[in-house]
């Protein structure tokens, strides 16, 4: 994967979370019936198995698994590292996605909270979400009313 490969999948994703989310807040009795909600974590659930079946299969090459041994043919050490640079590089990119979500999920309940307010065990969420990590994307403070 190049890193235009990993840029464009960035970005396909945002704007993929950004259209599921848009529906969920804007209508969200529409969103209830058509299951956007499932569709969404479908999507989560479909990108995070292919990380992971890609991680697998690179796990069982033991010279991406463990510290590269003193290579002595210059092109095998050039393949090695390179190798190695791609499998940091595929892990970084799944951490990522991991913390992506993982913060998209608790933006969108918040965001939720305070579209819908006055459903208790949502606001309870969102204020627990808030007090365990009180940051956005950028960087800001949103408090939960």
């Amino acid at each position: 994967m190049t890193i235009h490969d990993r840029q464009e999948m960035m970005f396909i994703q945002g704007r993929f979370r950004s259209s599921f989310q848009n529906a969920i807040l804007l209508d969200s009795d529409t969103a209830l019936t058509m299951r956007v909600e499932v569709a969404l974590w479908h999507g989560h659930v479909e990108v995070n198995k292919r990380f992971r079946s890609v991680l697998e299969k690179v796990m069982r090459v033991p010279s991406l698994r463990l510290k590269p041994q003193l290579i002595v043919d210059y092109q095998a050490k050039d393949k090695n590292t390179r190798d190695l640079t791609e499998s940091r590089q595929l892990r970084k990119d799944y951490l990522s996605f991991i913390k992506s979500s993982q913060q998209f999920y608790r933006e969108l309940i918040r965001a939720l909270a305070m579209t819908h307010g006055g459903i208790p065990e949502l606001e309870r969420v969102a204020k627990r979400l808030y007090r365990d990590c009180p940051w956005t994307h950028n960087g800001t403070r949103q408090p939960i009313h």
